[in-house]
């Protein structure tokens, strides 16, 4: 689920350096991330399978120079589709929608792109997968008027690489690396999510 929580995104799975749903079809997760604009935490729960899944976050985040914090809401629908016959190379198209609020005001938005993942080292006690993503949002409903906190929503689209390192697709540790851009800027960060999976599924299984 969502490895960016300054964007209000929730991520895909083995895309994202996370367990596989397929194994594993309930995933929770907790955050944080550090950018130039600010600091953010968060948490996100999802349910699927490979096929099709679903998630949702929520955030707090508190910006350089604005005093009251903003709290956002997301959520996605996706799928993790391998893309080579060794199973190793995974990509996972997402879309969704989100909301941020604080003092009175909101945006709402939409939001689509994906990522793809390389399991590096794929058994059953660690898998190791470099990843990376791209995405692009778009604000459909807004009643901010204060010009410093609109700077965020001034850069549409993100990029991210990261490694997850899955333990016996049950305990998952994501560093990553971003990069928000569009509106003649850029605003560097860096994120880190752990993430658990519940009701490990004994037919049908798929590594990590």
């Amino acid at each position: 689920m969502a490895a960016v929580c300054t964007r209000d995104e929730v991520s895909a799975q083995i895309c994202d350096g996370r367990g596989a749903f397929n194994v594993t079809p309930v995933q929770l997760e907790l955050r944080g991330a550090s950018t130039t604009d600010g600091m953010a935490v968060g948490a996100s729960a999802g349910f699927g399978s490979d096929q099709l899944f679903a998630a949702g976050s929520i955030s707090r985040r508190t910006q350089s120079g604005v005093d009251d914090p903003e709290y956002g809401f997301a959520g996605i629908v996706g799928t993790d589709q391998p893309i080579s016959p060794d199973n190793r190379f995974h990509a996972c198209p997402i879309a969704g929608i989100f909301y941020t609020g604080w003092s009175g005001s909101m945006r709402l938005g939409v939001m689509a792109g994906g990522s793809a993942g390389m399991l590096a080292r794929n058994d059953t006690t660690l898998a190791v997968i470099p990843t990376l993503g791209l995405s692009f949002r778009t604000t459909i409903g807004d009643t901010a008027i204060e010009s410093r906190r609109a700077s965020l929503f001034h850069r549409p689209g993100i990029v991210t690489f990261g490694v997850g390192l899955v333990v016996r697709n049950r305990v998952s540790f994501q560093p990553a690396a971003s990069l928000a851009f569009g509106g003649g800027g850029a605003t560097p960060g860096l994120h880190v999510a752990v993430s658990y999976n519940l009701a490990r599924r004994q037919e049908n299984r798929r590594a990590p």
